[in-house]
């Protein structure tokens, strides 16, 4: 497992950052060649992967997701067989005058010594929770369809 060591390190081009809006970033002491994955941290999201060129070196730019919740975070770089290295940043909630987040960046590739890596898929976020369980509902249903039953047949039962 990766650890964190003297002569790793990742800067960013920012200490904040809106929800939905994008952040670059550099980071050196790796291994020549190696695939560095690019995480936000507080709850761990994959942002993407890049590869250090001939000096250890890793730069991109990464979109952090309109869902993330506003307050401090780290950007964590983790080398495959080498080090990590992270930065503070603090996230702030996306603007309420946009609230299909529309003006936001869309993911950008990750560069490294100017060769285009592609971005990683972005996982579709689940729409908050309104209203009731349907399944409370159907359950109910499904117990006051079976009471029913059980009444007529005793019902029947005593008539004959």
């Amino acid at each position: 497992m990766p650890t964190p060591g003297p002569g790793t390190t990742v800067k960013v081009s920012a200490e904040t950052v809106v929800a939905g809006g994008s952040l670059s970033f550099t980071g050196s002491g790796f291994i020549p060649g190696e695939s560095v994955a690019v995480w936000l941290n507080s709850d761990p999201i994959l942002l993407g992967r890049v590869v250090a060129d001939a000096n250890g070196t890793v730069a991109g730019v990464v979109t952090i997701g309109p869902n993330t919740a506003p307050g401090a975070h780290s950007i964590q770089l983790i080398g495959d067989s080498s080090r990590t290295a992270s930065a503070s940043i603090i996230v702030l909630a996306a603007s309420s005058t946009d609230p299909d987040n529309s003006t936001a960046s869309a993911p950008l590739a990750h560069r490294t010594s100017g060769a285009p890596v592609p971005a990683p898929a972005l996982a579709r976020p689940e729409l908050a929770q309104t209203g009731v369980n349907p399944a409370v509902w159907l359950s109910a249903g499904i117990i006051a369809l079976l009471a029913g039953a059980m009444l007529t047949v005793t019902g029947r039962r005593r008539r004959t």
